[in-house]
């Protein structure tokens, strides 16, 4: 598993102890025992007006903040061909998500795919201008932006 896995749990738990059928997207692993997540979900919390493929990162009307990112249904997100049958959100309204790869191994579990370097430099953007992003990620994601940034352009560049 590395950074930009998409992985799948079958039933994933819950804090409040629920459990249902969840895909994650590895952010970041760190000596490999700590990880973050975002969750996507298929549910849509954001106007059609609103709601556009990519980073959602808006001010509402009422005085609220939506902060996701869109993958539509069908668009190819993975460097094998994964994509979401539903459209999908990835919603940073809770930040980032941390588990302890020992408890994450216990779960079963499949590597879906990898995120394409474009999506996936994208998606880390978007996490970046969240304003929910905590600043203890700030650095790191910088690094992980400039790290794939220059691994995009050298790869454009063949």
């Amino acid at each position: 598993m590395n950074i930009g896995s998409i992985i799948h749990f079958p039933e994933f738990v819950f804090r409040n102890g629920t459990s249902k059928s969840k895909f994650f997207i590895v952010i970041y692993i760190k000596d490999d025992d700590f990880l973050l997540y975002s969750l996507p979900t298929s549910q849509q919390y954001i106007s059609g007006s609103l709601k556009t493929e990519g980073c959602n990162n808006h001010e509402l009307p009422n005085g609220g903040y939506i902060s996701m990112y869109f993958f539509p249904s069908g668009k190819i997100i993975g460097v094998n061909g994964f994509k979401f049958s539903k459209d999908t959100f990835c919603s940073f309204s809770k930040g980032l998500l941390k588990a302890n790869q020992e408890k994450i191994n216990a779960m079963s579990f499949s590597l879906i795919d990898s995120m394409l370097n474009r999506e996936f430099l994208d998606l880390l953007i978007c996490i970046k201008h969240s304003r929910n992003l905590q600043n203890a990620y700030v650095e790191f994601v910088d690094k992980l932006i400039d790290n794939l940034e220059n691994l995009t352009i050298s790869k454009d560049l063949f």
